[in-house]
């Protein structure tokens, strides 16, 4: 199906009316298409970029001891154990967000109705 259009309000009753904003179009095109896998992989490598810059910017904000940050985790009744919690934290943090901007960015740049 090349460039078949489907609107949402269609197929499920009420919604149409609901919002206006609501009703939107989906494309189903084959001249652009990536297999999940494909997809999952590249999204996989922007969650792998955000994760390792998680733990520098920690890394950073340890060296500034921005509010006292690195003393307050020295000062804690387990400081390895809150260090470690701590760059995780930032690791998965900026790596679940890197995976969300990149998952929007390839969906972008694979839309077929974008301007060149």
């Amino acid at each position: 199906m090349r460039g078949a259009f489907f609107n949402i309000h269609k197929f499920v009753p009420g919604i149409g009316t609901l919002v206006p904003f609501l009703s939107f179009s989906l494309i189903v095109s084959d001249e652009l298409t990536m297999s999940d896998r494909q997809l999952f992989q590249q999204v996989l490598r922007h969650f792998a970029m955000g994760s390792s810059i998680g733990p520098v910017f920690a890394a950073a904000l340890f060296a500034l001891n921005a509010r006292e940050i690195f003393d307050v985790v020295l000062n804690s009744s387990a400081p390895t154990t809150t260090l470690v919690i701590l760059v995780l934290g930032f690791s998965s943090y900026f790596g679940f967000g890197a995976a969300i901007t990149g998952f929007v960015f390839i969906v972008m740049d694979r839309d077929p109705r974008k301007k060149l």
